[in-house]
């Protein structure tokens, strides 16, 4: 039985035949991390051209590179289009929601400030686009998801396209949400959503306002619980992917 052969991603055009230079990240990794050595396999994607195997290759005592060999697996088309609307917590939490967010699916993040929450927290897009990458290596994901920069509450729902359904997590009691695990069976043949998940104080008596008056939003609660923002993220996106896919 072989053992996990490990995902790298690069920003490089694959081709057989093609060097991979590594950055001194990705090297330590293999080296440190990963424990590989020379001949080892290692399998690449860009997110563009699918999933390649290489091996690490060592040129005199100290260049080490990746050799493309063949192409594995086709860059898969997108099936489900979701965005995960973020609050802006602290940044270790906000790092475990993204990743969890990235492995089971989500193809846009969008973080975002409200009236309880992001106030004091800077958003640190490098650090998160570092989280979605290792978290498309942990997870075998091919599709690269959008990073985007934070918005304001009033923003993201003026820019929301009232076509496609918004589902707000609600804590339990609040308002009029309905569980979420029934809403849902309201839009079986939809293929395109967002979600929004408040930070630790929840939604404001204004912002709730703002959810009523607004066609294409529909409040939901997850359940009879007080949840995190990340555990709440998690709950709300892997709902909404099993009921299109399944796992």
């Amino acid at each position: 039985m072989t053992g996990h052969i490990p995902h790298l991603y690069v920003e490089d055009i694959l081709h057989s035949g093609s060097a991979l230079e590594l950055t001194q990240d990705s090297l330590h990794r293999l080296r440190s991390v990963m424990r590989l050595r020379e001949g080892s396999e290692v399998r690449v994607f860009n997110g563009r051209q699918g999933l390649w195997r290489s091996y690490v290759k060592l040129e005199g005592r100290h260049h080490v590179y990746l050799g493309v060999d063949c192409a594995l697996k086709e860059q898969p088309h997108v099936m489900n289009d979701l965005t995960l609307y973020v609050p802006l917590i602290k940044p270790q939490r906000l790092g475990n929601l993204v990743r969890q967010a990235v492995e089971l699916g989500v193809n846009r993040l969008v973080p975002f400030r409200s009236a309880y929450g992001g106030g004091s927290y800077t958003w640190n897009g490098s650090r998160m686009e570092g989280v979605v990458v290792g978290a498309l290596e942990q997870s075998g994901r091919l599709l690269l998801p959008e990073v985007c920069k934070p918005l304001s509450f009033e923003d993201v729902l003026r820019g929301h396209d009232s076509r496609y359904p918004l589902f707000a997590c609600l804590e339990h009691g609040v308002g009029e949400g309905r569980m979420m695990w029934k809403v849902l069976g309201d839009f079986l043949q939809g293929r395109k959503a967002s979600i929004i998940v408040g930070p630790e104080g929840g939604f404001s008596a204004e912002e709730h306002e703002w959810f009523q008056e607004r066609e294409g939003i529909h409040p939901v609660s997850l359940g009879r619980y007080i949840l995190r923002s990340e555990t709440a993220s998690s709950l709300a996106v892997g709902m909404w992917i099993s009921s299109r896919e399944g796992f």
